[in-house]
């Protein structure tokens, strides 16, 4: 048979002129370029603008949250750290703690919390990390060995102009009835957890702002108009964000949808109000995130709390 070698055929393929480079002076590889160099700066853009907006965000919460806490708490400020303290209930231990900076150094942490108690001028120790300021997993281990109680605080919020929810869940605030409605609720849900005294002071510490409307103490009603639940509304006009705090429902009332129905009533009289945003602070239990995200909250910032009693 007839033909070139197998091996000159090869040799001949081999030999073919390759497919033409894209160059920079081809018109359509400029464009390519062009466009694809466009598409990733203004994705760098987005990023970075939605960055900006989520730290805005955890500004707001933070300024809110101590807005807040200064209803009832002095602060001290340190170089490093806030001192917060209400000598008017010294056992409420979520009023006396030491609030972290950014800028404290951790390796000095350790011998902060042994000092703690003498500047609290308490019997036990609590220091809140800085938000969104993760401790080293090392270090949450060490300090689990040596006794202490780490937990998280978790900052969800929702922005007010995409809620659009309803509730059918009757709820009150700003009248005489509910206020006193919601501190009976309140007082009877402490009582539980802490003894009654306890609670009853509690319930007195706050009492004032309640009555003047700086906290809106929010009631909500059963289908046969007993009160069965309340929670705390917080409006700081300056920053235009709203807190929940203190959400209590009766043990037999509770899964009814009364605690979700609360909120959302909360939610539009905040929305109402003119508020731009609403958060709440949780623990990290599961169920717990998972039902206010079915809320629509979403999670924007948190922080470990480092606790231990000292027994006498």
């Amino acid at each position: 048979m007839e033909g070139k070698p197998r091996f000159e055929r090869t040799h001949e393929i081999r030999r073919r002129k390759p497919r033409r480079a894209a160059c920079s002076d081809d018109p359509f590889f400029q464009r390519v370029i062009f466009f694809r160099g466009f598409s990733a700066l203004k994705a760098k853009n987005n990023i970075i603008e939605h960055l900006r907006k989520e730290a805005a965000v955890v500004t707001s919460i933070s300024n809110t949250e101590d807005r807040y806490l200064m209803l009832t708490c002095s602060k001290k400020v340190e170089s490093h750290y806030h001192i917060y303290t209400d000598d008017q209930i010294p056992q409420m231990f979520s009023s006396h703690f030491l609030q972290l900076q950014d800028e404290f150094p951790l390796r000095e942490l350790y011998s902060l919390l042994v000092r703690v108690p003498d500047i609290l001028n308490r019997n036990y120790i609590h220091v809140k990390s800085s938000f969104n300021r993760d401790l080293p997993f090392t270090m949450k281990k060490s300090l689990f060995d040596l006794g202490y109680i780490l937990d998280e605080e978790l900052f969800y919020s929702i922005r007010l102009a995409d809620w659009k929810g309803v509730s059918p869940v009757r709820a009150e605030w700003g009248t005489k009835k509910s206020l006193i409605d919601g501190c009976r609720i309140m007082q009877a849900y402490d009582s539980l957890s802490i003894n009654e005294a306890f609670a009853k002071e509690k319930l007195l510490r706050k009492y004032r702002f309640y009555e003047e409307g700086i906290i809106q103490l929010c009631v909500c009603y059963s289908e046969e108009g007993e009160p069965i639940g309340c929670a705390e509304l917080y409006l700081d006009q300056d920053e235009n964000v709203a807190k929940i705090e203190e959400v209590a429902i009766l043990e037999p009332y509770q899964r009814k949808g009364y605690g979700s129905g609360l909120i959302k009533q909360m939610l539009v009289a905040a929305k109402q109000s003119s508020m731009e945003s609403c958060y709440l602070v949780t623990s990290g239990s599961d169920q717990v995130k998972t039902f206010y995200e079915k809320l629509g909250f979403q999670q924007k910032g948190k922080l470990t709390t480092i606790f231990k009693y000292l027994f006498e």
